[in-house]
């Protein structure tokens, strides 16, 4: 039997012997519903045949039939219960595209109706002739993506020529000569990649933040220089022999303007050593002139 239920609008469809909702409703002469095998049960305890509600006597054992419309409407209302039970999508789950309000996961996704179902809605594909030839897959999002636009087939290969996802039809047109590996072994060649990398951004990290410091450090003493000194005050004194020579210096210069004021150009009377040569030009005998 099904389980109880207690919503209101759930209580119309329960049998009234064993107030769950019906399985396999069938209905009596007087208009009744109860489960065929609740009321089967009751009427094999009695000696009379009557109705569990209203009492009326029957004098055969009714033949009973499944109730048609009552049994579709209890399924559907079954059907409604599950999806409310079924837990919501959690993160990395992919949801159900037919159900609305709060989505379960989907179970499956189809690639026929690029829709993913979860359980209860995945029942036609199980059931109907048609629908069955579809092709299932395990759940995806964005279906619709991973579909090759021009050959609308699932893009489950990778070109590493071109590196893009291909479908089975692109290797056998476009990139015919391409090496092309799975998906899925790309994917996880590309995530070992990945990993090598985040384990080295840690250490590249403390190596900058090193650097940094040590840029720091040398702003820091390039911002402090020592302090100057002035000079405006403090008095050089030469050496000795410096100075020696600048007053003799000095002293010579004395002297030679002291006597350049004795000095007089006339050749005869220059100098008594200084004798005009035959030609009139001065000429000089002796081994230097005396001033």
């Amino acid at each position: 039997m099904a389980s109880a239920n207690t919503s209101c609008s759930e209580e119309n469809f329960s049998c009234s012997i064993c107030l769950d909702a019906f399985d396999s409703p069938v209905t009596t002469a007087c208009g009744h519903n109860f489960c065929r095998t609740c009321i089967t049960k009751f009427w094999d305890l009695k000696v009379q045949y009557k109705c569990p509600v209203c009492n009326e006597l029957f004098h055969t054992r009714p033949d009973l039939r499944v109730n048609i419309l009552l049994s579709e409407t209890v399924e559907q209302l079954r059907s409604s219960v599950r999806v409310k039970e079924q837990p919501c999508v959690r993160p990395g789950e992919v949801p159900c595209d037919i159900c609305t309000g709060t989505q379960p996961k989907a179970v499956r996704s189809c690639l026929v109706c690029l829709i993913s179902y979860c359980q209860t809605h995945l029942e036609p594909h199980q059931r109907v002739a048609g629908l069955k030839k579809h092709r299932l897959v395990e759940p995806m999002e964005r279906l619709e993506d991973r579909m090759c636009k021009k050959h609308n087939q699932l893009l489950e290969l990778f070109c590493r020529t071109e590196q893009v996802s291909v479908c089975q039809f692109c290797t056998e047109t476009d990139h015919k000569s391409h090496p092309v590996v799975p998906l899925k072994e790309e994917y996880e060649v590309k995530t070992a990649q990945l990993g090598k990398i985040e384990a080295k951004v840690p250490r590249m990290i403390q190596e900058r933040k090193l650097k940094i410091e040590e840029i720091k450090e040398a702003f820091r003493s390039l911002k402090d220089p020592p302090p100057t000194r002035d000079w405006t005050t403090v008095e050089v004194r030469p050496p000795s022999s410096i100075g020696t020579f600048w007053r003799s210096l000095d002293q010579l210069k004395v002297t030679l303007n002291m006597d350049t004021e004795h000095v007089t150009l006339d050749p005869y009377t220059a100098h008594p050593e200084l004798i005009p040569s035959e030609d009139g030009k001065q000429e000089h005998h002796g081994i230097g002139m005396k001033l």
